[in-house]
């Protein structure tokens, strides 16, 4: 097995193995064959080599949404990053858990004609869940750092002793960042398990149902937006069988279909559900869109019988 002599290159691969993300697509290059090396030649990992990098952005994709499980994506510097865009925003947009590295050319050496060299930084920003800039090692190559009159990452005088101190720096820095984009992805796939409803109903019986816990995750999201643990169910079972009513005759007489079967289970979960102790929503789950479309006006309706309920000590109510 060949070891990376560049530290932040071990400490992707460490990271890589730790979080058991283990497929990844390789488009071979110069700049990233430190990675390439380490990775094809470590039997942990299950290595792909596709030249095309749009090609193999979209072998990744299929991969992941396959396996459900991060799938890593590496290529070379500059315009081999471009080419996987197509496949980076599809899995965006799909929540398909990819996880992006490319090797990139030192701050110094972008905007001054070198061959394959952009500004990556931010490229694929709006498509991302998470992302990082690695800092450059000081220990490996540092001749050719000082070389440059352009480089602010050694100061000059820098001795031996301080150089090492600021490599440490530096591998804490890489080590925490890649860990929590790693972490992202991660995080991506568990919710995926946690709220995979594609093929399941919303059932007031099955607590291990998808749409089940995304319910439960539900009331307690609006319970702690209202500030309150404690409500009136009784009351809250009033006022959901009012706002039902109200959408069945409001369907109705505008001629929108409705089922009325599937909000009554949905009326009998959420009347158990605010009766049991809820775990918070976590934050920009795609799930909330699905329950939103799965029953068009029923967060609405139940944030307001919520807020209307609210009872917790020293509340404050306020109006437009």
């Amino acid at each position: 097995m060949k070891v990376p002599a560049i530290p932040v290159a071990q400490a992707v691969i460490k990271a890589l193995a730790a979080y058991d993300i283990r497929d990844v697509v390789i488009s071979p290059g110069s700049r990233n064959a430190p990675l390439t090396l380490g990775l094809t030649s470590n039997p942990y990992f299950k290595t792909y080599s596709v030249v095309d990098e749009r090609a193999a952005g979209f072998f990744a994709l299929g991969m992941a949404q396959q396996r459900q499980k991060p799938v890593v994506l590496l290529c070379t510097s500059g315009s081999a990053l471009l080419n996987y865009y197509p496949a980076v925003a599809e899995a965006f947009y799909s929540d398909i858990p990819l996880v992006v590295l490319s090797a990139d050319r030192p701050s110094y050496r972008i905007d001054i004609g070198d061959g394959q060299t952009l500004r990556q930084d931010g490229v694929y920003e709006r498509m991302l869940t998470d992302q990082v800039n690695l800092a450059q090692d000081v220990t490996h190559a540092t001749h050719a750092i000082l070389q440059s009159n352009r480089q602010t990452i050694i100061p000059k005088g820098t001795d031996k002793k301080t150089l090492i101190d600021l490599q440490r720096k530096v591998n804490q820095y890489n080590v925490e960042n890649v860990e929590k984009v790693l972490g992202a992805a991660i995080a991506q796939t568990d919710l995926t398990d946690r709220y995979d409803h594609k093929h399941q109903l919303l059932s007031a019986d099955n607590a291990q149902s998808g749409l089940h816990r995304m319910a439960g995750d539900v009331i307690g999201t609006l319970l702690s937006i209202a500030g309150t643990d404690v409500i009136d169910a009784n009351m809250f079972d009033e006022k959901l069988q009012h706002a039902a009513s109200a959408h069945r005759a409001n369907a109705i007489s505008n001629g929108i279909p409705a089922n009325e079967g599937q909000e009554l289970v949905a009326g009998k979960l959420f009347s158990q559900l605010i009766r049991e102790s809820q775990a918070v929503l976590p934050p920009d789950l795609p799930s909330w869109d699905q329950l939103c479309c799965d029953f068009p006006d029923c967060i609405q309706d139940l944030a307001g019988i919520v807020d209307s309920q609210n009872t917790s000590p020293g509340a404050i109510s306020s109006s437009p």
